[in-house]
């Protein structure tokens, strides 16, 4: 993998991925949901593996675009590199958790969000 340096701007969000930006097994739901596998080591695992790995470690089950946000990351990459990891068995996939009706947002409540989003 690419030696990535956090504070490093210029470095250009395919060089995360070497490159790849989507996995090799098909699609992937950024919405799905991440989890490290309880007994993974990551001493060996590259430095953009181990962070994601630490990321689960710190935070616990994330989606793969809330990987993305506190890495800094772009989604497509972290796609790739979350499906390595997985075929590796160092993480598990879980189906993103539905809402139930009950705890569905109201239409009003979305639309001020919206609202509130076209006025930034």
């Amino acid at each position: 993998m690419t030696n990535v340096d956090d504070d490093d701007p210029l470095v250009p969000a395919y060089a995360i991925a070497d490159g790849r930006t989507r996995e090799a097994d098909g699609d992937l739901d950024i919405a799905t949901l991440v989890e490290l596998h309880p007994e993974v080591s990551t001493t060996q695992l590259s430095r953009e593996y181990r962070l994601i790995a630490e990321t689960l470690r710190r935070h616990g089950r994330l989606s793969v675009v809330e990987i993305a946000g506190h890495l800094g990351w772009p989604v497509v990459s972290v796609v790739a590199l979350v499906t390595d990891l997985r075929r590796w068995n160092r993480i598990i996939f879980h189906a993103p958790e539905l809402f139930t009706a009950q705890e569905r947002p109201s239409l009003d409540l979305l639309e001020r969000v919206r609202f509130g989003l076209l006025k930034l």
